[in-house]
């Protein structure tokens, strides 16, 4: 055992370590597999869902799957969630149940949106579904039986960058609204917010469980679309979050990263920027966790799902 694995919560040890290669063939297998997982998956009978179909930026269509307690009848808070895997995988089971949770335990609907993968679109292509599943909701937020003034943006790792991509994004573009659209919070679960991959974490992580340093730099280069390209990549408007340059004036923020993760320094640097612009930030730092803990059932996750149900409770709903 290496000093590595020694300093890794024993919960977390075994958890896989995948590592991944450049060739679409082998992302989209990947992918296929995630998929696999959902297909005789039921929720729980104290949960309904509704699949709507939803209009995107670029004349395609978005699935989005509303999620919500069977008892909520009355216009409630929303969360409009943005799945992880890298941008290039779909999503899971263990991804709807995290979601039925937040909607159980929160009293809220959930807008589970089913983004383009970046295998088969490049940025903008992704960022624009999550911005038009949003703007769905708050055109639609009486009949949904939403409360238009308590939307979060959240999302897990990949997703966390589009939730912040978001936030950005719908703040710039309410300076051109008569009605702005106010995202109450961004909800960042051990968010990739950085494409420049140079963090001290991003480089000295090669080997950790679940996501690695070089996995992060191949998802970061098929997601710009500069696959074989060196680091630091370009990167356009809103698809690396950390490189905006004015951060004031954006949406509270919950922010959660973990101890063993190649994106752990990304999200204190968004997190200290956020501050240093005036902005409300909680940030949540899980010792000996790695990417994708909290799929993991121990006390350390108990703990930390705990904590973030009162951060979101916190911030979205009181």
């Amino acid at each position: 055992m290496n000093n590595l694995t020694e300093a890794i919560a024993p919960a977390f040890r075994k958890m896989p370590r995948m590592k991944i290669a450049n060739k679409r063939w082998i992302l989209r297998s990947l992918s296929l597999l995630v998929s696999a997982s959902r297909l005789l998956y039921r929720c729980p009978e104290s949960i309904v869902t509704t699949l709507h179909r939803v209009q995107g930026r670029d004349n395609n269509t978005i699935k989005v799957i509303e999620i919500a307690p069977k008892s909520l009848s009355t216009a409630a808070p929303a969360i409009v969630y943005y799945h992880g895997g890298g941008f290039f995988m779909s999503y899971g089971r263990l991804h709807l149940k995290q979601a039925e949770a937040y909607a159980e335990q929160l009293q809220v609907r959930v807008f589970f949106v089913q983004y383009r993968l970046s295998t088969e679109q490049i940025f903008p292509g992704p960022l624009n579904d999550c911005m038009a599943a949003l703007d769905w909701v708050y055109a639609n937020a009486d009949q949904l039986k939403v409360k238009p003034e308590r939307i979060a943006v959240m999302g897990d790792s990949a997703g966390g960058c589009l939730a912040a991509s978001v936030a950005q994004q719908v703040f710039d573009e309410n300076q051109h609204r008569d009605q702005p659209q106010v995202i109450r919070a961004q909800l960042l679960i051990y968010p990739a917010l950085d494409s420049d991959c140079k963090t001290h974490s991003a480089q000295s992580f090669t080997d950790t469980p679940i996501w690695n340093a070089s996995n992060n730099k191949i998802m970061w280069q098929v997601y710009l679309g500069q696959t074989g390209r060196h680091l630091p990549l370009a990167a356009p408007t809103y698809a690396s979050p950390i490189h905006r340059d004015d951060f004031s004036g954006l949406p509270p923020a919950y922010i959660e990263s973990a101890e063993f993760d190649p994106l752990r320094d990304e999200a204190q640097d968004y997190a200290d920027a956020l501050t240093v612009a005036g902005v409300e930030v909680r940030h949540a730092l899980i010792a000996g966790a790695v990417h994708g803990y909290d799929y993991v059932e121990c006390e350390i996750t108990q703990k930390a799902k705990a904590h973030r149900l009162a951060s979101m409770q916190a911030l979205l709903c009181d």
